[in-house]
């Protein structure tokens, strides 16, 4: 499916590759996305920079650095702190919300993707 001109950036944060591509490929055909996918939690924040996405979904867990931490950093830059951020985990124990961020569980439905991303993703400014 084409992409819109006006598509949302949405980054995904995640050390399984297998599901940033899952999540990308639902998102993109939508036609409503341009998805980018981080596996490596250390390039993250530069990986954000670069992007300038318009929603974060974020892994909790991580090695090298994990989601509270790079939602941290996220939040202290003065280009990304605006951005929403969603946690993907699949520790049922975290709630609805980790550090004031909304929650979706792994494995996580592509109609709850889509439509978390709807809700939150703010409209591409050009």
């Amino acid at each position: 499916m084409t992409t819109s001109p006006s598509a949302r950036r949405v980054l995904i944060i995640d050390d399984d590759p297998g599901m940033t591509t899952l999540c990308r490929r639902v998102l993109d055909a939508t036609g409503q996305f341009t998805v980018r996918e981080e596996n490596d939690s250390l390039r993250a924040l530069d990986t954000a920079r670069a992007y300038r996405p318009h929603l974060i979904y974020l892994d909790r867990r991580m090695p090298g650095k994990d989601g509270a931490q790079i939602a941290a950093e996220l939040a202290r830059d003065d280009t990304l702190k605006q951005v929403p951020v969603v946690f993907l985990t699949g520790a049922v124990e975290c709630g609805a919300s980790i550090d004031g961020h909304p929650v979706l569980l792994k494995p996580v439905r592509g109609t709850d993707l889509i439509e978390a991303t709807l809700q939150r993703a703010l409209p591409a400014e050009e």
